[in-house]
């Protein structure tokens, strides 16, 4: 692992930002059981007001999906595999037992090329593990301890009678970036939030928990003495575009402000939504050198928040 000389301090860019979708795309009225879902939720067949309309299914394993992006960022990167120190995993699953779980490392870190990092698996804290790792990754790059880190998160729907929830259509897919110390284009983290309902509640999915997102929200930006108006663009997780839209809207960012063309086109890919997103919008639109953005992603009682900067 290459190691800075003790007391620099290095900065922190994540950059090289990828994903992966599931091979097959099918429409939302493809779901199997999606007259089942529509009655047990009461919820009427509209997908303009919900915005439910393509989602993407793999064949594969997730392991495969994290694979094909993390070679496009390594790809995008200049940083070569022997020189990733650290790989953060993610996945809201990971199949298997122990055993199983060793032949996924090396199977990982033998396809990248990956003969010098040291792979870290987060979960538990569902869709929002991919901004706890960049914000563990960033941290870790400025303290001088590490130079390049690989963050990936991949998952699928393994029950096709889970396809539909009752907050958002899932979709297969996987997304990496890179956190270095290499002067290079990309974003820097201004600050990150990461906090837990006052009152978790067992078997809380999609539940609306206005204080929490407020408390993540304010203390974010307070952090950094901005506002909601200084911010460029917000990506969320894709989530039904109505719950999206009153989420946000009541933190006092503008509708304008949100990127939601996602939520028809792919639906939810689990923790890879908000760099999906992301990836999109540069991808047509791009950032100024200085502009803030947030991205931001929900899990059963959970918030996470990340403010980053465009770096010139």
């Amino acid at each position: 692992m290459n190691h800075f000389q003790e007391g620099t301090v290095p900065h922190a860019v994540v950059t090289a930002m990828a994903y992966t979708l599931g091979e097959t795309e099918y429409a939302y009225s493809d779901v199997v059981n999606l007259d089942d879902f529509l009655k047990a939720n009461n919820f009427p067949n509209l997908p303009s007001l919900f915005g439910w309309g393509k989602y993407r299914k793999t064949a594969s394993d997730i392991f495969d999906l994290a694979i094909d992006t993390a070679r496009k960022s390594l790809a995008s990167s200049g940083v070569a595999p022997a020189d990733v120190d650290l790989v953060y995993v993610c996945s809201t699953c990971f199949p298997g037992d122990e055993v199983e779980h060793i032949k996924y490392n090396v199977r990982l870190l033998a396809a990248l090329g990956l003969c010098n990092a040291y792979p870290i698996g987060i979960t538990l804290n569902n869709c929002t593990s991919f901004l706890s790792a960049i914000a563990m990754a960033a941290c870790l790059v400025r303290g001088g301890r590490y130079r390049n880190i690989l963050i990936v998160t991949a998952d699928k729907v393994y029950d096709e009678t889970i396809r539909f929830q009752n907050f958002a259509l899932l979709s297969d897919a996987a997304a990496s970036c890179l956190v270095t110390a290499q002067e290079t284009p990309g974003f820097a983290l201004v600050n990150e939030r990461f906090l837990s309902s006052a009152d978790p509640v067992e078997h809380n999915r999609g539940k609306d928990d206005s204080p929490l997102y407020s408390r993540v929200c304010n203390e974010l930006l307070d952090g950094a003495r901005l506002s909601a108006r200084d911010v460029k663009k917000v990506f969320t997780s894709n989530i039904f575009r109505p719950i999206t839209q009153l989420k946000e809207t009541k933190l006092g960012f503008s509708k304008d402000q949100l990127h939601l063309e996602n939520v028809s086109r792919y639906g939810h890919c689990f923790s890879a939504d908000t760099l999906i997103n992301l990836v999109d919008y540069s991808a047509t639109n791009g950032f100024a050198s200085g502009e803030h953005i947030v991205m931001s992603a929900d899990a059963p009682n959970l918030r996470a928040s990340l403010l980053l900067r465009r770096l010139a």
